[in-house]
């Protein structure tokens, strides 16, 4: 495994590697179908909750969050990158650049984040 953040063949995580490096998965997915392109992705969230579970910073924040009757997984954060995306006012985000910033599509950001999509039709007709 040496250098490389995980291993591909079993995803067992190298931390040493992972150190101040974000890895991103994106459209290549030609040469693999869909349910495998799932399957990869689902061993991959495996893999990095397998981590986090680990790692001493992570047990203090999910304590803190039972603590007020919340829930934390490692989605939490992307869920709470695209509600502050969306809640911006000053500029105004548009949605292509917050789908563009999160490596999908419009219509598949829709899907997932819908519901932090601010209705701002007063504010628009206020603006005139």
């Amino acid at each position: 495994m040496a250098d490389t953040p995980f291993d591909p063949e079993t995803f067992e995580v190298n931390p040493t590697a992972l150190e101040g490096m974000t890895v991103v998965i994106t459209g290549k997915l030609t040469q693999i179908d869909r349910k495998q392109a799932e399957a990869l992705v689902e061993r991959a969230g495996r893999a990095l909750g397998t981590y986090l579970k680990r790692k001493k910073k992570w047990q203090q924040l999910k304590a803190d969050a039972e603590a007020v009757s919340e829930v934390l997984v490692p989605y939490t954060f992307r869920h709470r990158y695209a509600k502050a995306s969306h809640q911006k006012n000053d500029p105004v985000i548009p949605l292509a650049n917050i789908a563009s910033a999160m490596g999908h599509t419009i219509p598949v950001h829709l899907e997932n984040y819908a519901r932090f999509t601010p209705d701002r039709t007063a504010e628009l007709y206020d603006a005139e």
